[in-house]
């Protein structure tokens, strides 16, 4: 099996159609070099578990949490499982534009100091492009110092379609910050900072 570059990480809470439409998605996608990593947080139910086990993929992992770890856990909790060299978070409500990644592990491969990529996800507001690496074809990057990193953090705050380098991360660290910041927030912060 090839080296997992790109881990997507999916936290969930009681919402099996919404990983069925992203595993329908990502399956079809034909590489080894990613992994499909779901983490849900203590469900009331064993539905979402159910959808997944219909997807014979050796690619998918499915984690349940014994315990709600809240939003910000289960995403932590994803990012720990995760074994690739960069991590894509992908919020449950969210889809991917699966004929970018392609275009992004060929990134990863050629670009050996990137510390994360972000992806637009459609936000209009007028500024947003100026701001952020728009995947695919479109190389733009931040430039160093504060100004970049305040931009970021504020105008970004989703975090859907981020992608870090996951040696660039400290989960002791960023579970400081559970319940002060958008968990993406800290993550991406510790990134930018690498």
């Amino acid at each position: 099996m090839s080296k997992v570059l790109l881990s997507f990480c999916i936290p969930t809470y009681n919402r099996p159609e919404r990983i069925y439409k992203i595993l329908k998605q990502l399956v079809n996608l034909k590489t080894n070099e990613i992994e499909i990593v779901i983490v849900d947080d203590n469900p009331s139910s064993k539905k979402t578990e159910e959808v997944v086990n219909k997807f014979i993929d050796s690619r998918i992992s499915y984690f349940r949490n014994k315990e709600n770890l809240g939003m910000d856990g289960n995403l932590l909790m994803g990012v720990k499982k995760a074994k690739g060299d960069f991590i894509f978070l992908l919020m449950d409500d969210d889809d991917v534009a699966k004929e970018n990644i392609y275009w992004i592990l060929d990134f990863i491969k050629n670009n050996k100091d990137l510390a994360h990529i972000c992806g637009n996800i459609g936000d209009k507001r007028p500024n947003f492009n100026k701001i952020y690496f728009k995947y695919p074809r479109e190389n733009r990057y931040f430039s160093r110092g504060l100004k970049s990193l305040g931009e970021f953090l504020f105008y970004y705050p989703h975090g859907s379609g981020i992608i870090l380098k996951k040696s660039a991360l400290n989960l002791n660290i960023a579970k400081n910050y559970i319940g002060f910041l958008y968990m993406q927030q800290a993550l991406i912060a510790q990134t930018l900072v690498a």
